[in-house]
């Protein structure tokens, strides 16, 4: 009667061993990646996709995240947000040029030291700096954001964000393009109207 305890208790031993020494991405999934949302200004929408987004002062520390929320922007911070509606909020009262979603994945560094969230930051403090950092679920990146970590997001018709894609598509007579073209030409009628000679139509204020 021993023998066959004594092998259940190895068996079982051996089996406790394994697991123990099982990676721990088996044990639990990976998590997905987070996003983080910047309505750019209009020089920026020029340059991202080449250059990425670069802080005003890379490695400067003599802003502190609470200045830079604050307003003092020539720091070592780029400011976005967790919220794409206030991304989206922020872009309709700026420079409209579109809103960038952002893979905090493809950060490097991101993880470790590489951004003060400030809703965190401002925890058990109050004042301006704190309602800011509420208001626009502000998070802080440090230094440099790589272009291939972002992706250029616009709001439509239907005040739905959507991929961007015709900044990287070209034009074909193919393509989904006849609804933006009627508009032109919807909007050339009534000046053709008003036009006292055909000639006299074609100056159209954009």
């Amino acid at each position: 009667m021993r023998s066959p305890i004594l092998l259940l208790l190895s068996t079982a031993s051996l089996l406790a061993l394994l697991l123990l020494h099982l990676p721990s991405t088996l044990a639990r999934p990976s998590p997905a990646p987070g996003y983080l949302y910047r309505a750019i200004n209009s020089n920026e929408a020029q340059t991202w996709r080449t250059n990425g987004l670069t802080a005003q002062k890379p490695g400067s520390t003599h802003r502190s995240p609470s200045d830079h929320t604050d307003g003092w922007t020539d720091s070592q911070y780029i400011s976005t947000t967790k919220d794409k509606k206030r991304a989206q909020q922020i872009n309709n009262h700026g420079d409209n040029a579109g809103v960038l979603k952002i893979n905090t994945d493809k950060i490097p560094g991101f993880h470790n030291d590489g951004h003060v969230d400030m809703v965190k930051h401002t925890q058990g403090s109050s004042g301006l700096t704190k309602t800011w950092a509420n208001l626009n679920k502000e998070v802080l990146v440090k230094n440099h954001i790589p272009a291939d970590a972002c992706e250029l997001l616009r709001r439509d018709g239907g005040g739905l964000f959507r991929r961007a894609a015709g900044c990287a598509r070209k034009k074909s007579a193919g393509s989904g393009s006849s609804k933006t073209a009627a508009k032109p030409a919807a909007a050339a009628a009534p000046a053709a109207k008003k036009a006292a000679k055909p000639a006299s139509g074609g100056g159209r204020k954009k």
